[in-house]
C-alpha cells in the first residue's frame, strides 16, 4: 500500500511541483479516512475492520522502526496486502518519517478518545490494543 518506493515519490513530488502534488500528508489523510471511519462516527468495529486496522497500525510501526525510530526492527514498508516484502530502510533524516509519526501522534489522539466510548467490549479492546502499540513505538528510546 505504502511502500518506500511510494513515499520517496510523492516526496519528491512535493518538493518539484508543491502546488499541485498528493502528498504523503494528504495520502496517510485519506488512509486514516477510509480505515478508521468509525472512529469519528463512533461506530463499533467489525472483526474484518479490526485486522485491517491492525495491519495498518503494524506496517506504520515497521516503517517507523525501520526509521530508526522505534527499534530498529526492519523494513520500511506499510502494506494492508499479504506477501508483501520488505523495502530498505528509511533514512531517519527524511521528511517521510516527520509526517508519519505527526499522523500517528493524531492517531493515537483519535484512538484514545474513542476508547471510553466504546459500546462493545470486542472494539474497546482493540482500540486499547493499538493504542499501546502506537503509543510503544512513539515513546520508544534506545537504551
Amino acid at each position: 500500500m505504502l511502500s518506500l518506493d511510494r513515499v520517496n515519490k510523492l516526496i519528491q513530488e512535493q518538493q518539484f511541483n508543491p502546488a499541485a502534488a498528493y502528498t504523503l500528508s494528504g495520502m496517510l489523510g485519506d488512509l486514516y479516512k477510509g480505515i478508521f471511519s468509525e472512529l469519528p462516527a463512533r461506530r463499533p468495529i467489525d472483526i474484518y475492520r479490526r485486522n485491517l486496522q491492525k495491519m495498518y497500525v503494524e506496517g506504520i510501526t515497521r516503517f517507523l522502526a525501520g526509521s530508526g525510530d522505534g527499534g530498529g526492527r526492519g523494513g520500511a514498508l506499510i502494506t494492508i496486502s499479504a506477501g508483501s516484502v520488505p523495502s530498505p530502510t528509511l533514512d531517519k533524516t527524511s521528511d517521510a518519517v516527520s509526517v508519519v509519526k505527526a499522523h500517528v501522534k493524531k492517531l493515537v489522539r483519535e484512538i484514545k478518545a474513542a476508547i471510553p466510548l466504546a459500546t462493545d467490549t470486542d472494539t474497546r479492546i482493540h482500540l486499547e490494543d493499538i493504542y499501546e502499540r502506537l503509543d510503544k513505538v512513539l515513546t520508544y528510546k534506545k537504551e
